[in-house]
């Protein structure tokens, strides 16, 4: 007779294989696209910034500035943009006693977390293939960066996932809402450009940390004033300890829907 931990790592698994056929099982490129789409999304801003000016940010090209803060982001709009879809996706399967909903959230967790890692380590050494140089500064911080990342998706994944079982159309407040992150979380310019007296409204979003540390990490001649590890790691304990009270609290609600 299996224990609870091996049913729950073969429910894991199952569902994992399940969620790469819906993501990329139906596209013409397949897996690939797993890497082509936020490649595509550095390049055309590359272009666009390229026209306007030849320099890149503090020494570093567009292609290289811009790559961590895509990827970055992509993880945590990609996890927490998800929430009410993980709900929605696997309902039919939470009748199966063995399938909990906490599951469906692990393995896309599991699953975001694979495709930024994959995108990140091909899309990197294709910057050093083409002949960019990438010192990798701080490997252990990256990490870190990342870890807590994941946290913060989840946990706002938890949280979205649980509300949405209760507002129908709450996905797409969740998508409006998430638009502007990508003007005010450093993806596109670096804190230390912004006018010194708001600094202080811009360190408040814990992906200006996240993304600004993350190049320091890389590039140890980068410089991001006010950033600080201890807020992002804080925040991220938070949200998903938020998380995981919103789910406990609902996660029966799920089930019945």
């Amino acid at each position: 007779m299996r224990t609870p931990w091996e049913i729950q790592q073969a429910v894991v698994k199952a569902l994992f294989v399940r969620e790469l056929k819906t993501r990329f099982g139906s596209s013409s490129l397949g897996y690939a696209w797993a890497v082509i789409g936020p490649f595509l999304q550095i390049m055309v801003l590359v272009i666009i910034f390229s026209v306007v000016s030849r320099n890149g940010y503090q020494g570093l090209a567009f292609a290289l500035f811009f790559a961590p803060g895509i990827l970055l982001l992509n993880l945590f709009t990609n996890m927490a943009n998800s929430g009410v879809g993980t709900v929605r996706g696997n309902k039919g399967l939470f009748s199966y006693k063995q399938v909990k909903p906490f599951d469906a959230f692990l393995t896309r967790t599991l699953l975001e977390s694979t495709i930024m890692m994959v995108s990140f380590l091909v899309i990197h050494g294709a910057f050093l293939w083409y002949g960019y140089e990438i010192p990798f500064h701080d490997p252990l911080m990256a990490l870190c960066i990342f870890f807590c990342m994941v946290a913060n998706g989840m946990g706002f994944g938890l949280i979205f996932g649980s509300v949405g079982v209760h507002f129908k159309d709450f996905d797409k407040i969740i998508s409006l809402l998430m638009r502007p992150l990508f003007f005010i979380s450093c993806v596109i310019f670096p804190l230390i450009i912004i006018p010194r007296e708001y600094h202080a409204l811009f360190l408040w979003n814990p992906l200006v940390h996240a993304i600004e540390l993350l190049r320091v990490a890389i590039y140890p001649h980068y410089l991001a004033p006010g950033v600080n590890i201890g807020y992002l790691f804080s925040f991220s304990i938070a949200s998903l300890f938020i998380g995981m009270l919103f789910y406990r609290r609902n996660w029966r609600a799920m089930v019945a829907s």
